[in-house]
């Protein structure tokens, strides 16, 4: 009995602990002084889930994508569908680490968890891409102010698990300047 317990623990552990979606990083345009990063992801077929994906985890040109924006400013964050439209009003963050365990998001959340900048950010027509601003929550004034971070540590996308179009695809650019 104790067999068939650890068993079916693991069972459930793994069907729901592993996403099957993707994200590749790709490289944007890119000159002296602006690099963009594409996050371009695909849902998982069962339930439309991708995995948080940082810079450090893929590479261009046999670098990790973080050596390339790393003194740079983020700028803009963009989000668009593919072939395959995903949920409505998809919230999106995209966390830059401060250390190995302290992360922030770049897009104004108050508690990494509730979406400030990037709620509602994927939208389900791929001609409706939408655009916003980096933003810094001030917890003493209570408020929010565009605020151009610089990066000094890799980047996470992190999808909602509010997707959940099977299959999905859709695609997150970051672009930062110097």
């Amino acid at each position: 009995m104790k067999k068939l317990l650890i068993a079916l623990c693991l069972l459930f552990y793994s069907t729901f602990a592993y996403a099957d979606g993707s994200v590749t990083i790709e490289p944007g345009y890119g000159d002296d002084s602006t690099f963009t990063i594409k996050f371009v992801c695909v849902g998982d077929a069962s339930d439309g889930d991708v995995p948080d994906t940082d810079t450090d985890s893929q590479t261009y040109l046999g670098e990790p994508f973080t050596k390339f924006i790393q003194g740079m400013h983020l700028y803009e964050v963009r989000a668009y569908a593919g072939a395959t439209a995903p949920t409505d009003d998809t919230d999106i963050f995209l966390f830059m680490y401060l250390d190995e365990d302290t992360k922030i998001d770049l897009l104004g959340s108050v508690d990494n968890s509730t979406a400030y900048a990037g709620l509602n950010l994927l939208e389900n027509t791929g001609a409706l891409g939408r655009a916003t601003l980096p933003d810094l929550y001030n917890k003493r004034a209570g408020e929010h102010f565009t605020h151009y971070w610089k990066i000094t540590g890799k980047i996470e996308l992190s999808v909602s698990s509010d997707q959940a179009v099977n299959n999905a695809t859709w695609t997150v650019e970051a672009v930062f300047v110097k």
